[in-house]
């Protein structure tokens, strides 16, 4: 079970990221979005 909390924790923080990102590319960042890279 504990494997499978990680699992999850781990496509949750991803997807929050990814929505992080997209976030700064709507702000127009270039400089976070190379960085990030």
């Amino acid at each position: 079970m504990g494997i499978l909390i990680i699992r999850v924790t781990l496509i949750i923080s991803r997807m929050h990221f990814i929505m992080l990102e997209d976030l700064c590319i709507l702000e127009r960042t270039p400089t976070f979005y190379e960085f990030s890279r």
